[in-house]
């Protein structure tokens, strides 16, 4: 098992990067997943930004 921590600082370039892979993330899920799997996809995308 590997964790793999990246810290993020506000307003710099990795903090922007995260926030377009969140997005990117959103987008594809939305286009593999049917609408009825939004509210379970929204915990999961947020419990990874928590982990992350």
């Amino acid at each position: 098992m590997v964790i793999v921590k990246n810290p993020l600082v506000e307003n710099t370039i990795d903090q922007q990067l995260w926030q377009m892979l969140l997005a990117k993330r959103q987008v594809s899920m939305e286009l593999i997943k049917p609408e009825a799997d939004q509210e379970a996809l929204a915990k999961s995308l947020l419990a990874a930004t928590i982990v992350a």
